[in-house]
């Protein structure tokens, strides 16, 4: 381990060009951030110096704020105000702007010189997850204007808008008043089996993604639906981003989409058995065949579709009854189906009921899925919008905005507070 350094070697990754570069971004950052940094300081804001592993195990003094406790130390955090000190660690040279994560004592240092953002931050800012120590920081990438310039915008919007990043949250936590059960996907498929094969009474299943959200925003009686059912699940990035503005972090990404072909492996398994209702009857008959075909072993107790009348609801029920299904799985979008599950599900005798939106579609082939990249992206919206733009593009295009709105000024209410 060699001495604690204050005078960096020889620029790397890029050499002079890079150096040069990244000196007269800080510089003109600087002369923004030493004024509010003052600020800061009188505001109760202390500089510290902590130790931290540079390139080949090299232990750097790194700057940063200390917040003071309480209203203003939310706020200068928000703002970003503990990393300001660190454009002059950029300065002196024991920083890049782009680089690998700094090292910490005991573990493998970076392989060149740390950056103050890079893709290992927003791993921990974005994505509200720990990043792993080591590959990350082994991870090189070319140094080029253009893209650094985007990388540290993106990195002040996550900043500003996400604030930094929080530790895992219970299992239960709440997005915008609604009541989120935040399990991962095995956990989610092992209490649903558990309770379709053993439980007693019957159960409902609520996916909320953000047009859900505005919808219980305005909708009293859906709101009371998700919030009587027994499981309520968080479904897509926008339900990610909203709870990280509500200062909670999701266990996982559970829809139904990706659900259901995990659940009837689950419920065959178990000797369980499934009603489908809903969509049209060529839908319906789709995602039969899909069951059929895929998952043998799984029982279909019965389907029809969801075009029925009021008169026609009481015989709908009975049916249901009659077939001994353990699971009733109904698409007959939101809010109908809370609505329906929620007053109809103990008629029925299933244990639970899901409901699933526009799910059939996509297992009855009527729709494909986004492909997968725009779903680790979190942008299956896009795809979505392009298949049905006259149908959906207000649903995603004014609903996505008035969904974020509400997000953000919770955000800065809890934040400021």
């Amino acid at each position: 381990m060699g001495p604690v350094s204050s005078t960096p070697d020889e620029p790397s990754n890029g050499g002079l060009l890079v150096r040069l570069f990244d000196l007269a971004l800080a510089l003109l950052a600087l002369i923004v951030v030493i004024p509010a940094g003052l600020v800061a300081l009188l505001l109760g804001a202390r500089w510290r110096r902590t130790r931290a592993l540079g390139e080949r195990g090299r232990i750097l003094l790194l700057s940063c704020f200390w917040m003071p406790a309480g209203r203003t130390g939310r706020v200068l955090e928000r703002l970003a105000a503990t990393s300001w000190p660190r454009l002059y660690d950029v300065v002196i040279g024991n920083l890049q702007l782009i680089g690998p994560e700094p090292g910490l004592p005991g573990e493998p240092p970076p392989s060149e010189r740390p950056g103050l953002v890079g893709p290992w931050w927003f791993e921990r800012n974005a994505a509200a997850a720990s990043a792993p120590a080591g590959p990350e920081r082994e991870r090189r990438r070319p140094r080029r204007p253009l893209s650094d310039l985007k990388m540290i915008a993106a990195a002040l919007f996550v900043r500003l808008v996400f604030g930094t990043a929080r530790a895992a949250s219970g299992e239960t936590i709440h997005v915008q008043g609604l009541r989120i059960d935040n399990l991962d996907m095995d956990t989610t498929l092992q209490r649903l089996g558990e309770h379709a094969e053993k439980g007693d009474g019957s159960r409902n299943v609520v996916f909320i993604n953000a047009h859900c959200a505005n919808v219980a925003a305005h909708d009293a009686s859906y709101r009371g639906a998700c919030d009587a059912a027994e499981w309520v699940f968080a479904d897509g990035s926008g339900m990610k981003i909203g709870a990280r503005l509500a200062g909670e972090v999701l266990a996982d990404n559970v829809n139904g989409t990706d659900l259901f072909p995990e659940l009837c492996t689950e419920l065959s398994q178990r000797g369980c058995s499934i009603y489908l209702l809903g969509a049209r009857p060529e839908v319906v008959q789709g995602v039969v065949e899909y069951v059929e075909r895929e998952h043998p072993g799984l029982v279909i107790a019965g389907h029809r579709d969801g075009y029925f009348t009021d008169e026609e609801e009481g015989q709908v029920v009975a049916g249901i009854a009659e077939s001994g299904a353990d699971v009733l799985l109904v698409a007959m979008g939101v809010p109908r189906q809370e609505l329906w599950l929620h007053e109809h599900l103990p008629a029925t005798g299933a244990k639970l009921g899901l409901a699933v939106g526009g799910l059939f579609d996509f297992y009855s082939g009527r729709l494909p899925r986004a492909p997968l990249f725009l779903r680790d992206l979190g942008l299956e919206w896009t795809y979505r919008l392009l298949q049905e733009p006259g149908r959906l593009w207000r649903r995603y295009l004014i609903g996505n905005v008035s969904f974020l709105w509400r997000s953000l000024r919770t955000d800065w209410r809890r934040t400021t507070r």
